[in-house]
């Protein structure tokens, strides 16, 4: 491990990802594909109710919760607590005791370290993320009792790990309780075979990561392992997994034709979040009517929305790599790097690979200009988080 690699990336992060928040509201549209519209949707609307949860969680406290408590206590991990307890939630957790020992924390780290967890609060990406991770849990139980009930097989759930075998041995336990032919509860300790307890458990978990994309260990390759590498990809390390969990899966699963069809009404989706971003980006800027203008065309939307769906894969990143790579007539019609990339450094070295080089570059660039106060703040962390946005801006006017 490359502690000073590590550092750059962290210190990247905090500058650049501020609007992340934005793009993880829009992976609430992988739910329709798994679970349904309406169970989507009501996953939205309990967003008050499964914040409350969480935090109290993380405080220690006891929740009642009918559809996932049974499982958390059998099984010792709650659902949505992630962001809450490890100290890197823009990084993987396994990064941390590699790089950061007891006796080598220094003060740039422990820096670091609290930038990047204040600006997930900040950002409010902890809140819709957690949210996301224990709404969907919730709605997988649901659907997965409904399923049980009738019979029915599904696809969706069957890639979770709910197989026929597991769909049987839960007729046959009872662990589901109904009232009024609405599931009211579920306890796994109900299920006798404690092998199909556990599959019911990792299922549960592995179709949360399967819609709130995530990754466990042992299924990542060396762009998540290496330094070098995870440095190279950083920012792609979305579209890297969204190709396989998400493209790829639905292509195989469904047909070309069905995983497209898909991609575009998620894309259409994802439209107005990425309006309401860009909005919110041009508060106090004195060119807003013409930033609007280039931001809201019909391609930049397109473009930018392969950036909000999990579904393109790497389409956004090859665009990307497009941006960088061709002339600039070629950048007008497919439009500027979107998201964390917008904004700095649109080079290959910054923008195709290695985005942290980038930043080390926009730094320089805005010590050149030290009489452009806007300048130097949009290199300052935190200066992506959208309610700063309009402050910036107005330094430039």
């Amino acid at each position: 491990q490359n502690k000073w690699m590590e550092r750059a990336r962290t210190a990247n992060s905090v500058a650049r990802l501020g609007g992340l928040v934005f793009n993880q509201f829009a992976e609430f549209i992988n739910g329709v594909v798994h679970v349904g519209v309406g169970r989507t949707l009501a996953g939205v609307g309990n967003i008050p109710r499964l914040r409350s949860e969480i935090l109290a969680l993380a405080r220690g406290e006891k929740v009642d919760n009918p559809l996932l408590g049974s499982i958390e206590q059998w099984g010792g991990a709650q659902f949505g607590t992630d962001s809450y307890k490890l100290v890197f939630p823009f990084d993987h957790p396994d990064h941390a005791y590699a790089t950061y020992g007891r006796d080598n924390v220094t003060a740039l780290d422990r820096v670091l370290r609290g930038a990047s967890h204040a600006q997930t609060k900040l950002s409010l990406w902890r809140a819709v993320h957690a949210a996301q991770e224990r709404g969907m849990a919730e709605q997988i139980i649901a659907k997965l009792g409904h399923y049980v009930r009738s019979g029915t097989e599904d696809v969706a759930l069957a890639q979770m790990g709910f197989g026929p075998d597991v769909v049987q041995a839960l007729r046959r336990s009872h662990a589901f309780e109904w009232s009024g032919g609405r599931l009211v509860g579920f306890d796994i300790t109900k299920i006798e075979d404690v092998a199909v307890a556990e599959q019911v458990a990792q299922g549960v978990h592995r179709g949360v990561k399967q819609i709130i994309q995530g990754t466990f260990i042992g299924e990542q390759g060396k762009w998540a392992h290496d330094d070098f590498l995870k440095t190279l990809a950083q920012f792609r390390t979305f579209g890297i997994t969204a190709a396989e969990k998400q493209w790829a899966r639905q292509r195989n699963t469904r047909g070309f034709a069905t995983a497209l069809g898909l991609l575009l009404g998620s894309m259409s989706v994802a439209a107005p979040i990425y309006m309401a971003r860009v909005y919110l980006s041009s508060i106090g800027r004195e060119d807003q009517e013409a930033y609007l203008d280039r931001r809201l065309s019909t391609m930049a939307i397109t473009r930018a929305t392969l950036n909000y769906v999990a579904s393109a894969g790497l389409a956004g990143d090859f665009l990307d790599a497009v941006t960088a790579l061709a002339p600039d007539r070629v950048r007008e019609i497919v439009g500027d790097p979107t998201g964390g990339r917008s904004g700095g450094n649109t080079t290959v070295i910054g923008n195709l690979v290695a985005p942290a080089a980038g930043y080390v570059d926009d730094i320089y660039g805005a010590l050149q200009n030290l009489d452009s106060p806007e300048k130097a703040a949009r290199v300052l962390p935190f200066s992506r988080l959208p309610w700063l946005l309009p402050v910036l801006n107005a330094l430039g006017d």
